[in-house]
């Protein structure tokens, strides 16, 4: 009697137990193994669109990098190029009749040259000076000639108000000359700033093309970084989809959904007795 009760007792149990896994089969409504295989085809054809799409976009980005790099590198050899005829060119006007304005020593000479046209004016007035002076002693001496009274060194001062007249239109001479090479010189000066200038601006041009062409190469680096990280990012994510799917396939199938309520209680009663934990 106890045993028919106790068999009643574990048929209820397991009576239990069907209905509790079928009410969690179909709360939970596991797909079929053949959908999964078709949901995992379908993201590894989204996945392997995604990649070919960021494939293609990498590859345009590196064929519009390596044009830039090229144009980037024609205009360093126009810098270079530039700067090499610039180099010549200040050569050449080290050696041309303006090149000493380059030399430390000429700019010495200038100076020299200045105080030297400074004394000479010094010397003009001097002279002219004397040159008043004399020409009242002449006036003197020559009234003193009319008069009879002309003294014997008289001659004497002539002869040096002649020397000095002609002195004096010497050093004027000079003078003329003088700042007339000056001015030849500061023309060759003002050329000389004038094609520094001209080639300051075009230096200016050519450091400002290669900053703008290092601003885009850094811009194409960016998106590179970004177009990385997103195809690692999926990566990952086809990862744990396919460590989800692995997860799915060990867990234990529930093959017995199929069998009648008999059958089931049969092919339990068959094995010892254990109650199993219901799932959360």
């Amino acid at each position: 009697m106890v045993g028919g009760q106790n068999c009643c007792r574990q048929c209820e149990v397991y009576q239990e137990r069907l209905t509790s896994l079928r009410s969690d089969i179909e709360v939970l409504k596991v797909p079929p193994f053949s959908a999964s295989s078709e949901r995992e085809d379908e993201l590894e054809e989204d996945l392997a669109e995604q990649n070919r799409v960021l494939e293609q976009r990498l590859t345009m980005e590196r064929n519009s990098r390596a044009k830039q790099d090229v144009s980037l590198k024609s205009a360093l050899s126009e810098l270079q190029l530039q700067k090499e005829l610039n180099e010549e060119l200040q050569s050449k006007i080290t050696q041309s009749m303006c090149g000493p304005i380059l030399d430390k020593s000429y700019h010495a000479k200038q100076h020299d040259d200045v105080e030297r046209n400074s004394q000479l004016h010094e010397e003009i007035d001097r002279l002219k000076k004397k040159n008043g002076i004399l020409e009242l002693e002449m006036e003197q001496r020559a009234l003193n000639l009319k008069q009879g009274r002309l003294p014997s060194p008289a001659l004497k001062h002539c002869e040096k108000l002649e020397k000095a007249s002609k002195r004096e239109q010497l050093l004027l001479e000079k003078i003329r000359a003088y700042e007339s090479d000056l001015k030849s010189k500061n023309t060759y000066l003002s050329d000389a700033k004038s094609t520094m200038t001209v080639l300051d601006d075009r230096i200016a041009t050519l450091t400002r093309i290669v900053n703008e062409h290092e601003s885009e190469n850094d811009q194409l680096r960016t998106e590179l970084s970004e177009a990385f990280r997103a195809k690692s990012q999926l990566e990952r994510m086809l990862e744990q989809y396919k460590d989800d799917l692995a997860r799915q396939e060990h867990q234990p199938r529930v093959d017995h959904i199929l069998l009648s309520d008999e059958e089931y209680v049969q092919k339990i009663s068959s094995k010892p007795m254990s109650i199993p934990s219901k799932r959360n």
